[in-house]
């Protein structure tokens, strides 16, 4: 009987790395990804917004945009995996 195995999203992470040799590479790559959607955030509070309702919700969305990660170490396995986070 084969064994049926839930997909790994690549949203969160893709296949997990192992133990913290990688782990730093992986926030940093977070990390750039925040600051091009904080460049974006400039960019998009500097437009005229009066009568676009949709983009003040984006606005919105964005200034909360990867504020928060949470990742599981799995030391017995040494294995780092992000569990949670807030995306936009």
């Amino acid at each position: 009987m084969t064994e049926s195995r839930k997909p790994l999203s690549d949203s969160f992470g893709g296949h997990p790395e192992k133990g913290s040799q990688t782990h730093d590479d992986r926030i940093n790559r977070y990390g750039e990804r925040r600051k091009r959607a904080r460049q974006f955030l400039r960019w998009l509070r500097e437009q005229d917004t009066t009568n676009r309702p949709d983009l003040v919700r984006v606005q919105a969305d964005l200034g909360q945009c990867a504020n928060w990660l949470l990742f599981r170490n799995y030391y017995q396995v040494d294995q780092i995996r992000l569990a949670a986070a807030t995306t936009c």
